[in-house]
């Protein structure tokens, strides 16, 4: 009788060096991702930093991700408005699979660095878009670009695979296959055709 209770136990136990630290004990920061941190916790109906695994935030003006670390188990990552300075602290997050950014300025891409993520860039912008050739991630969309002609110094970046509108799948895979070998840093998928790059 004492196994069943016992394959139950390792089913509920956490693995070691979860946090478990009560949401409200997890400080950051910046209070704007605190109170994001907070208000979406409750409406998920959990109580500890280990069980959240999707956070949506809008909000204006900067905002500093440090500390965003303390969600390990965060899957999904939505930020809207506003101006991201650095999003290297979403590194240390390695269940982070899926990152929205939407209607944001970035300061700093080339820090991003987490090749199990899958970014969407939508009305986003950037001072630099030669700093994506430095990032190392699944692949990133970018959605709603704006003037197409801003993205022209990526086509010709031998660190880059971009697959404008209208990118064959034979592309596509070769290209995604550069990416997973490490002979190319990223796959860019572009809202933008290759006229427009010309």
């Amino acid at each position: 009788m004492k196994t069943p209770l016992l394959i139950v136990s390792m089913l509920f136990a956490q693995p070691s060096g979860a946090n478990q630290t009560p949401i409200d004990q997890l400080h950051f920061q910046d209070a704007k991702l605190e109170q994001c941190v907070s208000y979406m916790a409750k409406e998920a109906h959990v109580s500890s930093a280990d069980q959240l695994e999707y956070l949506q935030c809008a909000f204006k003006g900067a905002l500093s991700l440090k500390g965003i670390q303390q969600l390990p188990a965060l899957k999904s990552l939505v930020l809207s408005g506003g101006e991201i300075k650095d999003l290297g602290a979403i590194n240390r997050i390695t269940s982070l699979r899926d990152m929205l950014l939407n209607d944001v300025y970035v300061s700093n891409f080339s820090s991003l660095n987490n090749k199990d993520l899958d970014v969407v860039l939508s009305r986003v912008s950037t001072r630099n878009w030669q700093q994506l050739s430095r990032v190392h991630v699944s692949t990133i969309s970018i959605k709603s670009p704006g003037q197409c002609n801003q993205y022209k110094s990526l086509a010709n970046n031998e660190k880059v695979v971009l697959a404008p509108r209208g990118t064959s799948d034979k592309r596509i895979s070769v290209g995604m296959q550069q990416v997973y070998n490490g002979s190319k840093n990223v796959f860019i998928s572009l809202d933008c055709d290759s006229n427009d790059l010309n």
